[in-house]
């Protein structure tokens, strides 16, 4: 018998040309979802026939590929209906194999930042980066630093930088929930707090030793979620290669406070923050390097306005 040289009805052949074009897609569309602090699952082709079947799908059901029972399983002598013959199917889109999904490992998969989960992102995350300008706020009111008309200008640069650097989007969350505002809020507030309480309690201690303690209280409620979420088990099936750069990540972190807290020692908290905040620049470029991401027109504009106006605050 002769090959048949074309795919089967409904099925394609890919060329290398095409994986590229789609492999390069799918990455793109991978980093954004990232981003915003989505993470990858996968659920497989197959689903029990039972639940394909279950009424969910409407006009979908009628389109299966239904597959046959394998092996002693499969018996076609005293089989009398499909149910005795079929116990398997392609699924047909995703809808229930995400909840067949979600229902079994719920316990086990990560919850989704309070805000993020109730909010819009576009409304969440510039309210979330407005931290630089909560903290210069507070370093006058608590720490007395003063807010001249030059420094005045340097907050709002920085301010209308970081609502620019935000790539707005349209919210599909037909919910009216306003309880994403407090937590939103709350994440500016404490970040904001993170760098006064930490010029308050280490103007009297060496920068070092503060560091030290602070990284020991942190480490303290990292590990009290840990337990508390029920993930201390998955600390075996983190992948190797993985746990080496979450290491480095620390290691990069851990020399990042010591200079933070030093320089939070020595100068001031409202120039000292934004300061550090030009960590996106490093960001900005490692991602064009790494990735070949590039900046908007109006993100590149407000890059512009945040070093701009972290500039002013040290002159």
């Amino acid at each position: 018998m002769a090959l048949k040289k074309k795919p089967t009805t409904g099925m394609k052949d890919i060329l290398p040309r095409e994986m590229e074009i789609r492999d390069y897609v799918i990455g793109q569309i991978k980093e954004t979802y990232r981003t915003f602090g989505f993470q990858s699952i996968e659920t497989p082709c197959v689903e029990h026939i039972e639940n394909l079947n279950n009424k969910q799908g409407g006009e979908n059901e009628k389109l299966i590929f239904k597959i046959l029972k394998r092996g002693q399983k499969l018996n076609l002598e005293t089989a009398e209906t499909e149910s005795d013959l079929v116990d398997g199917g392609l699924r047909y889109d995703l809808t229930v194999p995400l909840s067949r999904y979600y229902a079994n490992n719920m316990a086990k998969l990560p919850s989704p930042f309070k805000a993020l989960q109730i909010g819009d992102i576009n409304k969440v995350v510039p309210i979330d980066k407005s931290s630089t300008i909560i903290t210069i706020i507070l370093a006058a009111i608590i720490l007395g630093e003063s807010i001249t008309l030059v420094k005045g200008v340097a907050i709002v640069l920085i301010a209308v930088g970081t609502f620019l650097m935000i790539e707005k989007k349209k919210s599909t969350n037909s919910e009216n929930k306003s309880s994403w505002l407090l937590f939103a809020f709350g994440s500016a507030l404490f970040a904001a707090l993170t760098a006064i309480l930490g010029k308050i309690g280490i103007s009297g201690v060496e920068s070092n030793l503060g560091t030290a303690i602070r990284t020991f209280v942190v480490l303290i409620m990292s590990w009290v979620m840990v337990l508390v979420t029920g993930k201390k088990d998955k600390v075996k099936e983190v992948p190797k290669n993985e746990l080496i750069f979450i290491c480095l990540s620390g290691i990069a972190t851990g020399a990042s406070w010591l200079c933070y807290y030093r320089a939070l020692q020595d100068g001031l908290a409202s120039v000292v923050v934004p300061v550090d905040k030009l960590s996106i620049l490093v960001t900005i470029l490692f991602s064009y390097i790494v990735f070949h991401e590039k900046l908007s027109i109006k993100s590149a504009i407000g890059l512009v306005g945040i070093v701009a106006g972290t500039l002013i605050m040290i002159l």
